[in-house]
């Protein structure tokens, strides 16, 4: 009777076994393992999936870069030209001979009408009283120096001074002036050096004039705008694909990443596998805000 009751223990016990076991099968969850239903994506260091290597992305900078350092180097030589040419019509303007004239002549005005200035002034430097002032201008000016010089000058002190300097150039200067304006030698070469510098005033002018509407510094100016125009959609381009290899790389690299260190659950509850919790959320999330690292 002890045996039977032991068997039949045994026997109870081994169904509710089987019971408890389809049951916890049932509410365990699973882990597929089938890359079918995996969101498998690669990068370059895995050249798989549905997501490979940005290869278009990254071949653009490139051509790109190239492009760009092409319009910078032509936008460059065009400025040469530019330049060259209006250089070389210069030099043709000024070695004309009606420009070396018109600037010889200039000289030799300012020349003579120093030289009447001088002249003119000379009876001054016998009066006493003249060279008095100019003496007594030239000892405050000194003084001026001098305190100007000194680790603290003072203000107030350099302010008269230069008060006092200014009393005595004044008489000296106003007897200068008077003499100058009496003399018919520096009228006459103070006319003759207003009508030189007018003259090659008027050169200049219509030189300016000539070089403003020459056909080939035109063409040479729009060649210079148009290729600085190339240059800045080459620049422009050139950084937009820069940036978009730079997500293409970033996108694939970080979605492998995802992909090699999470799997992927399909059903089941509890916290005692822990392999969807809120880091790999937070990294999944991620992957859709890359960061821009320069491609260089």
């Amino acid at each position: 009777m002890r045996r039977l009751n032991w068997n039949s223990k045994a026997l109870i016990l081994a169904v509710v076994g089987s019971v408890c076991s389809d049951a916890l099968a049932q509410s365990r969850p699973s882990i597929v393992d089938d890359d079918a239903s995996r969101p498998v994506v690669s990068s370059p260091y895995w050249n798989q999936g549905p997501v490979g290597f940005p290869t278009p992305q990254v071949d653009a900078v490139a051509p790109a870069t190239a492009a760009a350092t092409d319009a910078k180097w032509r936008f460059h030589y065009a400025q040469k030209e530019r330049n060259i040419a209006a250089r070389s019509m210069l030099r043709n303007f000024e070695d004309s001979p009606e420009y070396v004239f018109a600037n010889n002549e200039l000289k030799a005005a300012w020349s003579s009408y120093e030289s009447a200035r001088q002249a003119a002034v000379r009876p001054l430097k016998r009066s006493d009283v003249y060279l008095a002032g100019l003496e007594l201008r030239d000892r405050v000016h000194a003084m001026i120096s001098d305190e100007a010089a000194s680790k603290l000058p003072d203000a107030g002190r350099l302010a008269a001074l230069a008060s006092l300097k200014l009393q005595y150039a004044t008489p000296a200067r106003a007897a200068e002036v008077d003499i100058i304006a009496n003399s018919p030698e520096v009228r006459a070469s103070r006319q003759r050096l207003v009508d030189a510098g007018k003259r090659l005033s008027e050169l200049r002018r219509l030189f300016n004039r000539e070089a403003r509407d020459s056909i080939e510094l035109a063409e040479l100016r729009r060649s210079v705008d148009e290729a600085r125009i190339t240059q800045l959609a080459a620049r422009s381009y050139e950084q937009a694909t820069r940036r978009a290899a730079d997500v293409a790389i970033n996108y694939a690299y970080r979605s492998r990443r995802i992909d090699k260190s999470v799997p992927v659950v399909v059903s089941g509850y509890g916290n005692g596998y822990g392999v969807y919790n809120n880091s790999q959320r937070y990294r999944q999330s991620s992957l859709f805000f890359p960061t821009y690292s320069a491609i260089r």
